[in-house]
């Protein structure tokens, strides 16, 4: 089955979403992926919680939409990450300057963060832990967002194209696993639960499967990047983040 990669790598995130002027579904991917950074960026900044989520849909609404930060970014001049992070660090001292000790009140209708994505259960997956600095907060959230993005579009995937025996092998075998910083089940047992027939066709199904989801990371890091010469020191910064 060929891969749609050398298509994604064409035509990044960033690029559809300048094309796009701002709008659409393309800009409400790049804020998925972001919104949990920023958000853990502001709580580490010293801001209470509802502040933070109330910063977070100014900041979008204020300095990605109304003041364009998209359309007057300089690609050539680093990577989106970077360049979100220091347009967030400006916004915080801007707000800081402005304070009056009356609530910020988000402006309303311009951005689709929406009552689920600020539910309390979805910030509490988003809070950082008191030991992080800022950027590593940062850092930290926005791995996290690429790795539970690639694993959603994965298992999509995978059920679309009638794999889903590939996904679950993948979620008993590595995910679940990781998650519990547990030992995942031996290939034999995966195969009687699956009813692969044995060990051999198991092991093969998780490889497979390995081999996809690292596209499938590399595809969400790509749309947040201009140039694929980028993509390995991206990929380390995961890696990294999620190793810290």
């Amino acid at each position: 089955m060929p891969d749609s990669s050398a298509a994604v790598f064409r035509t990044t995130r960033w690029s559809l979403v300048l094309r796009a002027g701002g709008r659409g579904p393309e800009l409400d991917e790049l804020l998925r992926l972001y919104w949990r950074p920023v958000y853990a960026f502001i709580r580490r900044k010293g801001r209470s919680r509802d502040e933070a989520s109330d910063l977070t849909q100014a900041f979008v609404c204020d300095v990605v939409l109304s003041r364009d930060l998209l359309g007057r970014a300089d690609r050539g001049k680093g990577r989106f990450r970077s360049y979100l992070l220091s347009a967030l660090s400006r916004f915080l001292v801007d707000d800081h300057r402005a304070r009056t000790g009356a609530a910020r009140a988000p402006r309303s209708g311009l951005v689709s963060l929406d009552a689920p994505m600020l539910s309390g259960a979805v910030l509490d997956a988003a809070e950082p832990s008191p030991a992080e600095d800022p950027a590593h907060a940062f850092d930290r959230q926005w791995a996290t967002t690429v790795i539970a993005l690639a694993l959603e579009r994965f298992e999509r995937r995978c059920r679309e194209e009638g794999l889903d025996d590939q996904h679950t092998a993948f979620m008993l075998r590595v995910v679940n696993p990781a998650m519990k910083g547990a030992r995942g089940p031996s290939l034999e047992s995966l195969a009687r639960e699956l009813g692969f027939g044995g060990w051999s066709k198991a092991g093969s199904t998780v490889q497979t499967a390995k081999r996809r989801f690292r596209r499938e990371v590399e595809r969400v890091v790509m749309e947040t990047i201009d140039d694929p010469r980028d993509l390995a020191d991206e990929l380390r910064a995961v890696r990294d983040a999620l190793r810290s």
